[in-house]
């Protein structure tokens, strides 16, 4: 699900079509996605204002990427709102689906494209789901202070 002013939703068509999934059946998970992605972020942003990324540089981190499909909504999401440069960071993904992103990012930084990739949790001790709480957690902690050029 691609989030904004105007949301979207991407499929991985590899993925969907076999399935024989229903429009029924994709029509009400998009409500249901659009509903959660509406919760998080009043959950997160604990009433700050959505901060503007045009024209900066922005950095989209993920935890590892396997299909790729999520991501893509991502980067697709933040394309949409007209950034300088958009650079994909992460630690780990299979070969070819770091090429299949190529288009999708100005740069894309991936530490380790092992051959024998089976899923992003293998490369990790602990890669259990993050909790509300403990994004609000992150999220709440200090910023550092922006550096003001001098006069």
């Amino acid at each position: 699900m691609v989030d904004g002013d105007h949301p979207r939703a991407i499929f991985n068509q590899d993925i969907v079509e076999p399935l024989g999934v229903s429009e029924d059946y994709i029509e009400a998970e998009i409500a249901r996605q659009l509903k959660e992605v509406n919760r998080r972020k009043t959950a997160y942003r604990g009433g700050r204002a959505k901060i503007p990324l045009a024209g900066k540089t922005v950095i989209l981190v993920d935890d590892g990427i396997a299909t790729g499909s999520s991501v893509r909504a991502a980067l697709r999401g933040v394309r949409r709102q007209k950034p300088k440069r958009l650079v994909l960071a992460v630690p780990v993904a299979p070969a070819e689906t770091v090429e299949a992103l190529r288009s999708e990012a100005d740069e894309i930084v991936c530490l380790e494209t092992p051959e024998d990739f089976f899923a992003v949790g293998q490369f990790y001790r602990d890669f259990h789901q993050v909790t509300d709480q403990e994004v609000k957690a992150i999220l709440q902690t200090e910023q550092p202070a922006k550096a003001h050029p001098q006069s």
